[in-house]
């Protein structure tokens, strides 16, 4: 068959195909209708001898970003598959889609929800959790949790549309206090507990005393600043954008909060951030950093904000959060170089770390054995417990 012609003979392919392309949109993947084009030409001109082929070349058109090869790895199993459990659900399909044998592509066992609410959006959890295993467990033998328990503990990754929107709201509702703490610089206090000789001598001389009426100072009570240096490359894509919710409730609800961004170079948007409505600071956010979803240097971006940004925005109680999973592509010994530096300019440095989820992580990666002799406390976040453990250790301390 002349490959040119391949596609108009085979219109439930091609309907397939565009049927595919709005799947993957549907669970947040932005695919442009020139890359839907591009697969189709592509196609045409390569033409399609097995499924392997028609993976490859799907693949290598819609997806730009490998932190999305799992979502259509598994959209493409379960739509270009002959699967009986998604044959029995077909009418609850959000279009019908052609079956087709596929014995060349491993078969996903645990499918993303963000991938069955996209197939099934009419569709009860329980159904949806039937589709890919024919297993039936009884109700006696499942764990038994309340659903707020079971949201708490959701991994952000493997969260769907719908659970990532009520994730988000729940973050904006996180009781975030700022309080002050006692800074080493003295202000007059009438009940303070130090003795101040100059406020002393000078109201004695304007009264005319011969006695001199004690005067006292205490120590200021000031709002510690909160510095947040937040990882958005392709390995923490799943979790960035969350995270930013997260630092947007605590821009708003604390004062002297500074935020940058970093991957391949540090961007500061915390004015973008002071925005009360959210979505329209991260759309500012998106139009000023160019490095979403792409490589790391931590020890670059360190360098940058010791360099340009910690003098302007830190004091000896500055507390630094830093979100990443450690994993960097520069040179360890300069980033363990920039990390002795911002320790000595801060309170305390802080590691939020989305691997700390796994029990058996260790930091083995070059970038996260430098940075951890350096750091005071390594915490895990990755999910909403987990959030809001770290919110309320972080209204204690400050």
């Amino acid at each position: 068959m002349n490959k040119k012609n391949f596609l108009n003979s085979n219109s439930k392919l091609l309907d397939n195909i565009l049927f595919f392309s709005r799947v993957l949109r549907t669970t947040g993947i932005s695919i442009s209708t020139s890359q839907i084009m591009s697969a189709l030409n592509a196609i045409k001109f390569v033409g399609i001898k097995d499924r392997i082929d028609l993976y490859y070349t799907l693949k290598t058109c819609l997806i730009n970003d490998n932190s999305h090869f799992y979502i259509f790895d598994q959209t493409f199993n379960l739509l270009f598959k002959e699967n009986k459990n998604l044959n029995k659900f077909n009418d609850q399909l959000s279009e019908k889609f052609g079956s087709s044998n596929n014995e060349s592509i491993k078969e996903e066992k645990n499918i993303s929800n963000r991938v069955l609410d996209s197939l099934f959006p009419n569709l009860v959890i329980e159904k949806k959790n039937n589709i890919i295993s024919e297993e039936k467990v009884s109700v006696n033998e499942k764990i038994s949790y309340s659903f707020e328990e079971n949201f708490n503990q959701l991994d952000f990754e493997s969260m769907s549309n719908s659970e990532i929107l009520t994730a988000k709201i729940a973050i904006s509702k996180f009781s975030i206090q700022s309080k002050k703490i006692k800074s080493r610089r003295l202000v007059s206090n009438d009940s303070g507990k130090y003795i101040d000789p100059k406020n002393s001598f000078v109201m004695s001389v304007k009264n005319g005393s011969s006695s001199i009426l004690l005067k006292y100072k205490s120590n200021k009570l000031e709002t510690s600043p909160l510095i947040i240096l937040c990882d958005i490359s392709g390995s923490m894509s799943s979790y960035s954008r969350m995270f930013l919710h997260f630092i947007h409730a605590l821009t708003e609800k604390r004062k002297k909060v500074s935020t940058f961004l970093f991957g391949t170079r540090l961007t500061n948007i915390t004015r973008y951030l002071k925005y009360y409505d959210i979505d329209i600071a991260l759309d500012n956010v998106s139009k000023r950093v160019l490095d979403w979803s792409g490589g790391t240097r931590i020890g670059e971006c360190i360098r940058d904000y010791n360099r340009y940004w910690s003098k302007r925005v830190e004091s000896g109680n500055s507390i630094v959060l830093i979100i990443t999973d450690g994993l960097d592509r520069g040179s360890s010994k300069k980033l363990e170089k920039e990390m002795q530096r911002l320790k000595k300019t801060c309170y305390k440095i802080i590691w939020l770390n989305p691997l700390l989820r796994y029990e058996k992580y260790e930091a083995l990666a070059s970038g996260a054995a430098a940075m951890l002799p350096h750091v005071s406390e390594m915490r895990k976040i990755h999910n909403l417990n987990s959030m809001k453990e770290f919110t309320e250790s972080l209204n204690q301390r400050i």
